[in-house]
């Protein structure tokens, strides 16, 4: 299967290709561990079938191996997409880059997020000053955009109060059972691209429910498959997806994403996702 992958443009002009592979979740490892070959041949094999735009995060160890696959794969850094994120390194967030540009082989990444906004008390910095720091480091050029990660609205408010340069991208946990509809609202209403992880969270967290039925019905309607139909919901919400496999099957069904919902459909898959709500990760942070 050959799919163009849709393209979003964050408020500097940059094109984001609309699906991203991850490089967490499953990948996570400690960086003591040795290479995981299968991550780099993973990644190699999502860069060949045409995606350009790669997830990474300190926190999940495996940015050794994101460089090292750039580098086998032969593919000119210009024609690559990548997102980088800081939170172990947030009190010193110039020297977190730094160790992550070292790590991935490059001298810029193209999006730089402050992972979240839970920080314990004892932290030295506070979010806008963490903010001021990422300012600087895309006013540097190491980062070509910044932007946020696990942000509410209270919190993508309370920083636009001191930001002077405004968040470009917010990347959270979103699917129809976990989705805030005015945070998207905001985000659009702000020019702030919102992202998705974990969006196909319904298939593989939480069967079961009663959005099983309605995503097989459209899935053999539309003659997708069910995990298609959900990375399509974020596409045509206007939200990046980002989504990981080891196998090139799947990665290939991933990218499958050149038909459309519709209106109505779109607003079916919405409403009965929101009868139930699940979240997978930072549930005690989101609670308090």
């Amino acid at each position: 299967m050959t799919t163009q992958i849709p393209t979003f443009h964050l408020p500097t002009g940059a094109p984001i290709p609309a699906l991203g592979f991850g490089t967490g979740t499953a990948w996570y490892k400690s960086e003591s561990e040795p290479l995981n070959r299968v991550l780099i041949d993973s990644i190699k094999s999502a860069l060949a079938l045409g995606y350009r735009h790669l997830d990474c995060a300190e926190v999940y160890g495996t940015e050794p191996e994101v460089g090292v696959a750039i580098n086998e794969s032969g593919i000119p850094r210009e024609e690559l997409f990548i997102v980088a994120k800081s939170l172990k390194t947030l009190d010193d967030p110039e020297k977190g880059l730094n160790e992550t540009l070292r790590k991935l082989q490059t001298d810029y990444v193209d999006l730089f997020l402050i992972h979240a906004p839970f920080l314990p008390p004892t932290h030295p910095l506070t979010i806008p000053q963490i903010w001021a720091r990422f300012e600087t480091l895309q006013k540097s050029g190491k980062a070509r955009s910044i932007g946020v990660s696990n942000f509410t609205v209270p919190q993508l408010t309370s920083l636009l109060t001191h930001a002077t340069i405004p968040p470009s991208y917010n990347q959270v946990e979103l699917n129809p059972y976990c989705f805030d509809a005015p945070l998207l609202r905001f985000c659009q209403s702000h020019n702030i691209q919102l992202a998705a992880y974990s969006p196909l969270g319904p298939l593989t967290k939480f069967p079961g429910g009663p959005l099983d039925g309605v995503v097989k019905r459209i899935a053999e309607e539309k003659g997708r498959t069910e995990s298609q139909v959900l990375i399509r919901w974020g596409v045509e919400m206007g939200v990046v997806v980002v989504t990981t496999s080891s196998r090139a099957e799947r990665q290939e069904e991933f990218k499958g994403v050149d038909f459309e919902l519709g209106e109505e459909v779109m607003r079916e898959i919405t409403e009965v996702g929101g009868r139930e709500h699940h979240r997978i990760y930072w549930t005690k942070d989101y609670e308090n």
